[in-house]
């Protein structure tokens, strides 16, 4: 998973959009869990998803 977080642009949180790869730490031990933006579904804003979100990264254009 790490090196997934390595690949592709980085974009800020408020320029997510649908297809980006999304990067969270859910276990305290760096990049554990990674979704990709849909749009709306879950708001990254939620406490959980707040506290343990890395980064954002765009692989395709």
């Amino acid at each position: 998973m790490k090196d997934h977080y390595k690949a592709g642009k980085a974009v800020a949180k408020k320029d997510i959009r649908e297809g980006d790869l999304v990067f969270f730490n859910t276990n305290g031990k760096g990049v554990s869990f990674v979704g990709i933006s849909l749009g709306s579904v879950q708001s990254l804003n939620t406490k959980y998803w707040k506290n343990s979100y890395v980064g954002a990264k765009r692989v395709l254009n």
